[in-house]
């Protein structure tokens, strides 16, 4: 176990601390995001917000003491540019490209998804390599971090046919404006299920870490005790699981271990293909992960200095 990860136990333990001492500096954020299941979507009652993304920030946001302004959906290029551009302002599921690396601070991982090219049901296109990629239009959400993995493997700009939202690629995809669409795998099972669409996976191109984006020139105390709070929600307790792990399950997100980085890439001479149908999601879709056990209470001593030291080596230029 490498002393950053040391240092971060031993901060996670004692920050209910630092959320009663310090709660009162820091600045409340503004929330903002896109319909992205099971990320964050209007609930039932067509007044509220749910999702993942919206449960495990309200319980950050208690543990951490860091308050809630305010909280709406909008599409995606829009909550992206709120966010790139407007102080303490966060969004509720990001990918971390190195295209993004210096445009805003990234919170977690909170969870795993996989960019995926999804084509119609019963469509004869074969991808086999990214050459296959380069033939097709492929539809992709405005700003979305599809468009910068197409075009990392050589994609044109003028094969990637933008839309506003997934409805929109998806409706693309059905008129035959597309050959296919690239999105988040979760989100477009549950999509395909809630509307009783069908579609079938072309091809996983990347896996891809998920994290809550804080706009970069935000309070970093602010930032800082939401990593560190989500790092607590993420411990077991008394040998149970953990909050983040029962809503994990309950959302069938793919889990993250405390302080897990993930990378992957693909080439033009390497992808690695995956052919089935989408269907309705199932409980075990859900990543299973060791259970973790609590540890000792920290001196206090140390905690300021931990809480700056683990935020900026996660979010190093």
């Amino acid at each position: 176990m490498n002393r950053l990860t040391i240092l971060l136990i031993l901060l996670i333990l004692g920050s209910p601390l630092i959320s009663v001492a310090y709660a009162e500096n820091y600045t409340p954020i503004n929330v903002v995001g896109e319909v992205y299941l099971p990320f964050s979507f209007p609930a039932d009652d067509g007044t509220n917000i749910t999702g993942f993304s919206v449960e495990l920030l309200e319980q950050i946001s208690n543990l951490s003491g860091v308050k809630i302004n305010n909280l709406k959906l909008m599409p995606w290029e829009q909550a992206y540019n709120l966010t790139l551009n407007n102080k303490d302002t966060i969004v509720l599921a990001i990918y971390k490209t190195p295209e993004r690396e210096g445009s805003f601070l990234f919170i977690g991982p909170i969870a795993k998804d996989y960019s995926t090219i999804f084509l119609l049901e019963d469509s004869n296109i074969s991808i086999n390599s990214a050459d296959d990629l380069k033939k097709m239009k492929i539809g992709a959400v405005s700003k979305d971090a599809g468009i910068d993995i197409l075009k990392s493997i050589g994609v044109p700009d003028s094969q990637i046919i933008t839309g506003s939202n997934l409805p929109a690629i998806s409706s693309d995809l059905k008129n035959h404006t597309t050959d296919g669409f690239i999105y988040g795998e979760d989100a477009v099972i549950d999509f395909a299920y809630k509307t009783k669409s069908t579609f079938k996976i072309g091809i996983r191109l990347k896996e891809e870490p998920v994290y809550f984006g804080i706009n970069k020139n935000s309070s970093i105390a602010t930032a800082s005790a939401l990593e560190v709070a989500l790092q607590q929600a993420m411990l077991s307790k008394n040998g149970t699981t953990s909050d983040y792990e029962n809503l994990a399950d309950m959302y069938r997100v793919h889990m993250v271990e405390i302080n897990e980085t993930t990378s992957s890439s693909i080439t033009q001479t390497q992808v690695a293909l995956e052919s089935a149908s989408v269907a309705p999601p199932t409980s075990s879709s859900a990543a299973t992960t060791t259970k973790k056990s609590p540890g000792i209470l920290p001196l206090t001593c140390i905690i300021g200095l931990s809480l700056i030291a683990i935020f900026f080596a996660r979010n190093k230029p």
